[in-house]
């Protein structure tokens, strides 16, 4: 039984209680390997269960009282390092989306919102463009999620959402770098409104995009017009960058 300065749990049985906070390592007590990701206990079980992380281990709590369990290195570089050294031919292109979508259907199926999808998160096997998911300080688990029968039901109206408020979730002590954040943040956070599963949609095309045309589908500098941006304006037609991509496709920003 391992215990937790809120509560206790057993992995395998019973759901972790209070903070998470995590290290990537190959293997436990190797800090070169390691890889910072944080997020919370009660999604520990659900989360393994979806394949997104493996517990190999658990260290004694910190002096700021939170656990750190050691999780298996999933391998991979990140996703910005991958496309910034590797130009993505229409073939990878739509195998990263694969992998991308994949992984959020597995996220979602188990009734998981990230809440901060973007490319400094995802790691990418450069070899098959298999993707990985770090860092889930933000994530919540909807209301009446269950299992992996989650991604079948009807999306969730607002009031059935995650909401993103003090009440619903915890904040990181360490709140992530505006400036990586904002181009990627769906029109619903900005507002402070019930989020669920299609924030991280909305996040996922920002990516796409980025990755397909190597820019962002908006240009903005400060919040404010981060947030006007994703709330009213449409993204230029990535054909204007890559004309040879096909005109359906497109209509996905486009339309």
């Amino acid at each position: 039984m391992y215990k937790s300065p809120n509560g206790c749990g057993r992995i395998g049985s019973a759901p972790f209680t209070g903070r998470m906070e995590g290290t990537y390592s190959s293997s436990a007590g190797s800090p070169e390997a390691k890889r910072v990701c944080c997020g919370k206990s009660d999604l520990i079980e659900p989360l393994a269960a979806a394949g997104l992380l493996r517990v190999i281990g658990i260290e004694e709590p910190d002096v700021e009282g939170g656990c750190r369990f050691v999780l298996e290195d999933p391998g991979g570089v990140p996703l910005r390092t991958f496309w910034n050294t590797r130009p993505l031919s229409l073939d990878d292109f739509f195998l990263l989306a694969l992998s991308l979508t994949d992984l959020l259907e597995r996220l979602h199926g188990f009734g998981i919102v990230h809440l901060d999808f973007r490319p400094d998160h995802l790691l990418i096997e450069p070899s098959t463009l298999a993707a990985h998911l770090i860092d889930f300080r933000l994530a919540v688990r909807l209301d009446g999620a269950d299992g992996a029968d989650g991604a079948d039901s009807p999306p969730r109206t607002e009031a059935e959402g995650a909401e993103w408020t003090e009440e619903k979730r915890e904040e990181p002590k360490g709140p992530p770098d505006e400036g990586e954040t904002l181009p990627y943040r769906a029109p619903e956070l900005f507002l402070r409104s019930p989020a669920d599963h299609r924030a991280d949609l909305f996040s996922l095309g920002v990516i796409l995009y980025e990755a397909l045309t190597g820019r962002l589908p908006y240009e903005a500098k400060r919040p404010g017009e981060w947030r006007h941006a994703h709330l009213a304006r449409r993204p230029v037609d990535p054909r204007l960058w890559t004309p040879n991509f096909p005109r359906p496709c497109a209509r996905c920003w486009t339309a």
